[in-house]
């Protein structure tokens, strides 16, 4: 449409969601080995092995029920406690927020969003079973949101109050990819300045090797994405140099 929103953005952030809505394995882990009367560094183990089906179950190529069963088994195997489905996902959801632990930083990034000219994005290295919870934390405190379901009826985020939100398990790409291809999507606008605040790709332990001109959000000398937009400068990133 002519003369809509998206020709005329200037100003195009883009941010991993976990650097808002910060999930800490630990509990979860920790969840677990309460629930299986374990040590955590046996639990911890366990799931370790398990990095290469967690990987693919973000990427949307290993379906949730396969998923389980393939991680109960690990537990069972490594403790000698068979869990149910119920209380997997009752542990698993323990490492993530609520809402009132990530309220101020999603207001700043709406916040950012709704200015003229600006544009945040989210993307997310994520699984099915972290949206659905935070799907709940929205809809219990009455965040706008919107969903998009697939061809198999499945629900998913798909914005959070009008900030854009990708997921690598329901495109089935990596972050790399995903980041690419935003943009791309917006190559053709030569007035808009593209800033990554993302600290890992993939979710691993990897800085983007592509993105020269990523933004890290240093936690510790700015506590909140109030702070750190004021903070950090909107940096231009060559639009024929991100090759991932």
């Amino acid at each position: 449409m002519s003369g809509s929103r998206e020709e005329k953005i200037q100003s195009i952030r883009v941010m991993s969601l976990g650097e808002i809505v910060t999930p800490n394995m630990m509990t979860g882990v920790s969840a677990l080995a309460t629930l299986t009367n374990n040590p955590t560094n046996k639990v911890l183990g366990a799931i370790g092995k398990l990095q290469k089906e967690i990987d693919s179950f973000k990427l949307g190529t290993l379906g949730e029920t396969d998923f389980n069963n393939l991680f109960i088994a690990a537990i069972t195997e490594a403790t000698g406690v068979t869990i149910t489905v119920e209380q997997f996902d009752a542990a698993w959801s323990k490492m993530n927020p609520t809402y009132k632990d990530f309220k101020e930083n999603l207001n700043a990034a709406i916040q950012y969003n709704a200015t003229q000219n600006q544009k945040f994005i989210l993307v997310s290295f994520t699984n099915p079973k972290d949206m659905r919870q935070l799907l709940a934390e929205l809809k219990e405190n009455n965040i706008t949101h919107q969903t998009v379901a697939d061809e198999d009826g499945n629900t998913h985020l798909k914005s959070i109050d009008c900030i854009e939100l990708i997921l690598t398990y329901k495109e089935k790409k990596t972050k790399d990819e995903l980041v690419k291809q935003i943009h791309e999507r917006y190559t053709n606008n030569s007035s808009s300045v593209f800033t990554y605040d993302m600290k890992y790709i993939q979710g691993k332990d990897k800085l983007a090797p592509n993105i020269m001109e990523a933004i890290l959000w240093d936690k510790s000398n700015c506590k909140t994405l109030t702070e750190f937009l004021a903070a950090a400068p909107v940096v231009a990133v060559d639009k024929t140099a991100l090759v991932l």
